[in-house]
């Protein structure tokens, strides 16, 4: 018998966003995989979790795993899938990020982050420290 999955939501199968202890939930499914290498609910869980805390590229290289040693699991090809697209929408800029909330953030939060980040300086480039030294005229000759 598997231990149980500390941020594991036995309902629906996938990591609990409430809790987003996806690093747990990762050593958890571990340590089930480790007791029972067959148990392959564990490895997806592994590979959601990894997937949901962005090492998408560990998420894939697991569930081609599973599709490779278990091609009868039902709906892995499309996780594979979805996880590649994943993968790809997260090289692109997040602007969530960029302005520091939550993809859930009401209209109002995310107004109150652009304005914040619109008031703050822009970064300069720093200045150089005056030197002793001064530049020398080239003569012509």
């Amino acid at each position: 018998m598997a231990p149980p999955l500390s941020t594991y939501n036995e309902t629906t199968d996938t990591p609990d966003p409430q809790l987003k202890d996806y690093t747990n939930a990762i050593s958890d499914c571990d340590r089930a995989v480790t007791l029972d290498p067959s148990y392959t609910k564990a490895r997806r869980t592994r590979a959601k979790a990894l997937g949901e805390s962005g090492d998408w590229e560990g998420a894939i290289r697991d569930l081609k795993k599973i599709a490779e040693t278990s091609p009868e699991e039902p709906g892995i090809a499309k996780e594979v899938r979805n996880a590649e697209l994943e993968l790809k929408k997260s090289k692109r800029k997040d602007y969530y990020k960029i302005l520091g909330v939550e993809k859930e953030a009401s209209e109002t939060e995310l107004k109150k982050a652009y304005r914040r980040l619109a008031v703050s300086p822009t970064p300069r480039p720093p200045k150089r420290p005056p030197s002793n030294e001064k530049p020398q005229p080239e003569l012509c000759r």
